[in-house]
């Protein structure tokens, strides 16, 4: 006996064959098919079924627009927001921070240096007063000019038929 496969008996035929979708699709055309024969229950069922369908998409649909409400988007902007804005705080306080050091370093630096070219100065005055800073007076004599032998004869040569001489 040969059996023509239709939509209502490949259920029964090939239940394991069905893409997930397709068990639904196969079940309401076999009701169809029942119904179109008379059998009132079958009609019965299959608005049943339709109702359970319908039902189903209204949930799934409300579901996708519960992620898309405003308010929902608006609180997760908020915590995004606050979350932008608190590492953005930090940042700014770490450069503050950079710019605080680099500008007391800067002042060290130039403390230091004036400090040093003081004692420096200081040091050069009580170099060139020496005794004179307590008040006694120094006189100083020349008694005799020697010539540095190095220095006689480097500069006793002629040059260019000039002679020069240091003394």
């Amino acid at each position: 006996m040969n059996v023509l496969m239709t939509e209502s008996n490949q259920l029964e035929a090939y239940p394991g064959w069905l893409r997930p979708g397709q068990r639904r699709t196969l079940r309401k055309a076999h009701l169809k098919e029942l119904a179109e024969r008379g059998q009132n229950w079958a009609l019965q069922e299959l608005e049943d079924l339709r109702r359970a369908e319908r039902e189903e998409n209204k949930a799934a649909y409300e579901r996708f627009k519960a992620k898309r409400r405003p308010e929902v988007l608006r609180a997760k902007w908020r915590t995004a927001k606050a979350a932008l804005r608190a590492a953005r705080a930090e940042t700014e306080a770490e450069a503050k921070k950079r710019q605080r050091e680099i500008k007391e370093s800067a002042a060290k630096a130039a403390t230091t240096a004036t400090a040093n070219e003081e004692r420096e100065q200081e040091a050069l005055s009580e170099l060139a007063t020496g005794a004179l800073a307590k008040g006694d007076k120094v006189t100083m004599k020349v008694t005799r000019i020697v010539p540095i032998p190095g220095w006689y004869n480097a500069f006793t040569g002629t040059k260019a038929g000039l002679s020069a001489r240091c003394l």
